[in-house]
């Protein structure tokens, strides 16, 4: 990134390297829609049984060695959505071609299993990615997990919880008394994804955000989300005036990782949210970035923050922003 679009940390931004990206070109090129053909594509893998919805795509490059495995996990608020929305489409189509083996994960959504049932699936996803890098050809000692909203959220819950939480999901090939191990991640990419449900209110309040104005905004939930207020609550299936002290602790990435019970010690992340977004406020991850900071050091975090754009935004997807992230990548991959 030019010099000139680097924001030195203050004192409340410190230690953590922080970038405000000037938007210099804020257009996005359409999804190609040619047959790629620098590789392969295994669409429909099953990773379990269980649920037709567990399953996931393979992008695999030609590559003279194996390439890089990067995991995708889709948002949709834990409602909608599947492994082929366009955010997913969008980086793999960009990452595929830049040398990475792709891994787009699908889930159960709320309307048919609730909290933790994503997260489970997930973690089954990883574990079965896990033990099938000679099969396909990708390297699992180079592994990263990226999300886009409920998918950032899936994605960390993944990365910072240990082996043994949230497994009651098995993948193909497990059996109750033999489980695989979890990929290790060498880095972790958050897409305005939440990391706190309970400051959230607070962190709108101060955007001078009315409630009312996020309800109309974000209407299209409204079809999903069973009568709950949010999709959070529908997941749960319960209002959050009702969850337990447990549920929350559970349920909050920002605890995860203040646990400290991360299996991957060395993890670097990379976070990036639009500062017009009025789904997830931009202080999510201005929050969770201090919180990342802390559990693994502020050297391991990079905040990329985006004026003008909203949720889920074409214009966060932009080629100049994914080279970026392509160079963390690198960078992480290769320590």
């Amino acid at each position: 990134m030019p010099a000139q679009n680097r924001v030195h940390p203050t004192a409340r931004t410190a230690p953590l390297r922080v970038f405000v990206d000037n938007m210099t070109a804020l257009n996005l090129a359409p999804c190609p829609k040619a047959p790629w053909a620098g590789g392969r594509v295994l669409r429909h893998i099953a990773y379990e049984d269980c649920s037709p919805a567990q399953w996931l795509n393979l992008y695999l490059p030609d590559t003279p060695s194996p390439a890089p495995l990067l995991i995708l996990v889709h948002g949709g608020g834990f409602v909608t959505n599947d492994a082929e929305s366009r955010q997913a489409r969008l980086m793999y189509r960009f990452f595929r071609d830049r040398g990475y083996a792709c891994a787009t994960v699908n889930y159960r959504l709320a309307g048919e299993a609730r909290f933790p049932a994503a997260i489970e699936d997930v973690k089954a996803a990883v574990r079965f990615l896990g033990q099938q890098g000679q099969t396909y050809g990708y390297d699992t000692g180079r592994t990263a997990i990226w999300g886009e909203s409920a998918g950032a959220y899936l994605a960390a819950m993944a990365a910072l919880t240990d082996d043994d939480t949230f497994a009651g999901t098995p993948c193909l090939g497990e059996t109750p008394g033999r489980r695989f191990p979890m990929l290790r991640f060498a880095a972790l990419a958050d897409f305005y994804g939440p990391c706190n449900l309970l400051s959230q209110e607070a962190q709108f309040q101060a955007m001078g955000i009315p409630r009312w104005v996020r309800r109309l905004a974000n209407r299209w939930l409204d079809r999903y989300s069973e009568g709950f207020a949010t999709a959070e609550e529908c997941w749960m299936g319960k209002p959050l005036a009702a969850w337990t002290q447990g549920e929350l602790q559970a349920f909050l990435p920002c605890r995860q990782a203040e646990a400290g019970r991360s299996p991957n010690p060395g993890m670097r992340s990379w976070i990036l949210h639009g500062l017009s977004d009025i789904t997830v406020p931009a202080d999510q991850s201005r929050e969770f970035a201090q919180v990342l900071g802390r559990a693994f050091g502020p050297d391991r975090v990079e905040l990329v923050l985006v004026p003008h754009c909203k949720h889920a935004d074409d214009r966060l997807f932009r080629p100049q922003l994914l080279a970026q992230l392509d160079h963390f990548l690198r960078e992480s991959l290769d320590e």
